[in-house]
């Protein structure tokens, strides 16, 4: 999405873009926010095609076509950010699960106030189990910074699974607290899993055709 905004978007705004969270908050559709229309990086192949009829057409004809080309960009990444997950609530609040974090429990506990609002207005949160999954997570947090806080800290996701990390410390003790963890581990992020599915599908097809 950032490619395709430092194509119409002022560097002086995109310099001050250093996060997903702030790159899906940045409104585009802002007039005051576009380079000018003869600075739109449209590629080098429509460049070159520009190029060569430049001389057949008039210069409100290029205007026109280099105001297209931007407002194409600026749909597509408005259309990005809306179906960017940083764009939801629940999304926007997983850092409590983020165990580099876990020392920040005010920011967690927080964020677990509201993931518990989304889950009980969806039904996937008895109302009556909010206080007890609150009392829980302060026991843990507490319980992680006092006994496994170097674990959690140098926690590498390249190395080690979050959900085993988790489980093992959270879902015996603090088991209310681990169901709606669990259920943020297994939110999608995407269509890549389809997509393999799909592909995986087709290469079955192929063998017993």
């Amino acid at each position: 999405m950032k490619s395709l905004m430092e194509r119409f978007v002022k560097s002086a705004l995109l310099k001050d873009i250093t996060s997903a969270a702030k790159l899906t908050s940045t409104d585009v559709s802002k007039a005051d926010c576009f380079v000018d229309y003869s600075k739109v990086d449209i590629g080098f192949t429509t460049e070159n095609a520009v190029k060569a009829v430049r001389k057949k057409v008039s210069d409100k004809q290029l205007l026109d076509f280099h105001l297209s080309c931007r407002n194409f960009l600026k749909a597509e990444c408005c259309q990005a950010a809306e179906q960017d997950c940083h764009s939801y609530p629940l999304a926007n609040n997983l850092a409590l699960v983020d165990p580099r974090l876990m020392s920040d429990t005010d920011k967690n506990e927080t964020c677990l106030k509201s993931v518990l609002h989304l889950f009980v207005q969806s039904n996937r949160v008895a109302e009556s189990d909010v206080d007890e999954i609150l009392r829980q997570h302060s026991e843990y947090a507490a319980s992680i910074i006092d006994k496994e806080q170097d674990c959690f800290v140098n926690f590498d996701p390249v190395k080690s699974r979050l959900d085993i990390l988790i489980y093992e410390i959270m879902a015996g003790m603090y088991s209310k607290l681990w169901n709606v963890v669990r259920m943020l581990l297994v939110l999608s992020y995407g269509q890549a899993a389809v997509e393999r599915g799909f592909s995986i599908n087709k290469q079955a097809e192929e063998v017993h055709l």
